[in-house]
C-alpha cells in the first residue's frame, strides 16, 4: 500500500502501465499548484509509456477548493 507521495505517483504510474498494456496512450494530468510534481509525473509516463499525446494543465479554481493543494489526477485511453 502506497504511503508517501512519491509511492503514489509510482503507484499511479503503476496502474496506468497495467490497464493500457502495450498499446498507445493518450493521457491528461491535471493539478493543483504543484507542477514540479506534474514534471515528475510526466516524465515518468512518457519513460515507461507508447503515448501518441500528453496534456498537462492546472485544474479549475473549483478543483482547487473541493480537492486541495497537491492534487494529481491522471486520465488516459488508449487507440
Amino acid at each position: 500500500r502506497a504511503k508517501t507521495k512519491t509511492q503514489i505517483i509510482k503507484k499511479m504510474v503503476d496502474i496506468t502501465k497495467e490497464r493500457a498494456g502495450n498499446k498507445n496512450l493518450h493521457v491528461a494530468i491535471v493539478h493543483t499548484k504543484v507542477p514540479g510534481q506534474t514534471e515528475q509525473v510526466k516524465e515518468m509516463i512518457l519513460s515507461q509509456l507508447q503515448c501518441d499525446e500528453l496534456y498537462a494543465c492546472e485544474g479549475l479554481a473549483s478543483t482547487l477548493v473541493n480537492n486541495g493543494l497537491g492534487l494529481i489526477a491522471v486520465g488516459f485511453y488508449s487507440d
